[in-house]
């Protein structure tokens, strides 16, 4: 898949370095500007203070989770328009549907797919 070569700012939230890295590698080499949170408290604070342009968010977390994170996000006049793409290696439908009644635009299930995450960005982004 070819470079995207925009500004977009993405924000991606995960407990595990391991996922952040190998998305942040992704999505830096499709030109994107990427931020990374390694907890639902610190994703809430570059939030507010990077206002990205998307973020991709895990769902189990330590901590705050990823549907308490969404839910703060899609309650928040500030932040609420803000784009979310769950990532979640659940594959429990129940959690993906309750996600997506809360505000997230879309999923992605782990392992990821380097094309899979790139085109759904891509959609998200040139429908936002």
């Amino acid at each position: 898949m070819q470079s995207m070569k925009n500004s977009s700012k993405i924000l991606v939230v995960d407990d595990f370095e391991t996922n952040i890295l190998l998305l942040k590698t992704i999505l830096s080499e499709a030109g994107f500007s990427v931020k990374m949170a390694y907890s639902g408290g610190e994703a809430l604070t570059l939030i507010n203070r990077e206002k990205p342009d998307l973020i991709l968010l895990d769902i189990l977390m330590p901590g705050l989770s990823g549907m308490e994170v969404l839910e703060k996000i899609k309650s928040d006049e500030i932040t609420k328009n803000i784009p979310v793409i769950m990532i979640t290696a659940i594959h429990e439908l129940k959690s993906v549907r309750y996600a997506m009644e809360q505000g997230a635009c879309d999923y992605i299930k782990k392992p990821i797919i380097r094309d899979e995450l790139l085109d759904k960005i891509s959609g998200v982004l040139n429908t936002a």
